[in-house]
């Protein structure tokens, strides 16, 4: 056997005890996660779902003599939080575990895909569970508040309604004949008018009196008057 070769054993053998020593005494991967987590659950809203990226299982480090301490690193809050698991000793080590917080909630989605200019039915909705931070154009959280309104831009199914795609239909419609309808105590005074735009119910319009000329703002009602204030 060459000397080089015989060496190469020597040491070989040499660092095996250490590497076994080392593999038995590594910092459980699992460890860093659950601290990491439990700092961000102690401090996220009620019903947030906690998951920490993941961790590279390679990853050795020395088992740490005390607790783990997780303090919140560049970057902490809202959305994503990087935080900074910590080891006081025997060899002092500090890990940054990036972790996601997720707040769940019900979402009222397109049951199906429906058009732009369509009127909401029961059938076209339901209600599913979604990750509401990422939800910037915010989101229904009741069914009930989207039928009968009417779609400003197409849907997918599964896509989430949000309030700016949405609009009530329209009661009355541009140059419709409405009647204005002015009360004042027991007292009640109708005359005719001419709509100037189009109004859904209890939207304010814009309204000319056929007998005075004159433009008034009402209320738009159910049965499609327009309710005058005096």
């Amino acid at each position: 056997m060459s000397l080089k070769l015989h060496t190469a054993l020597v040491i070989l053998l040499l660092a095996l005890p250490y590497a076994a020593v080392w593999a038995d005494d590594a910092q459980a991967v699992e460890s860093l996660r659950r601290a990491a987590e439990g700092y961000v659950q102690a401090q996220a809203p009620a019903g947030a779902q906690i998951s920490a990226d993941a961790i590279d299982a390679r990853m050795r480090l020395p088992a740490c003599g005390s607790p783990l301490t997780a303090a919140s690193g560049a970057g902490g809050g809202g959305q994503r939080w990087t935080v900074a698991v910590n080891c006081a000793g025997p060899q002092a080590w500090t890990v940054y575990v990036p972790v996601k917080v997720a707040s769940v909630a019900d979402v009222v989605v397109a049951a199906r895909n429906l058009p732009a200019g369509s009127q909401i039915a029961p059938g076209d909705v339901r209600v599913e569970k979604r990750d509401t931070s990422v939800l910037a154009q915010g989101y229904l959280a009741d069914a009930a508040l989207a039928v009968g309104q009417m779609l400003s831009r197409p849907l997918a199914a599964g896509a989430v309604l949000t309030p700016p795609g949405l609009a009530r239909p329209s009661v009355v419609r541009r140059g419709d004949l409405v009647t204005l309808v002015s009360r004042s105590g027991g007292f009640e005074v109708r005359t005719q008018g001419k709509a100037l735009a189009n109004g859904a119910l209890g939207e304010r319009l814009a309204v000319e009196n056929s007998s005075s000329r004159r433009v008034v703002q009402g209320q738009v009602a159910a049965d499609g008057t327009v309710e005058i204030a005096l």
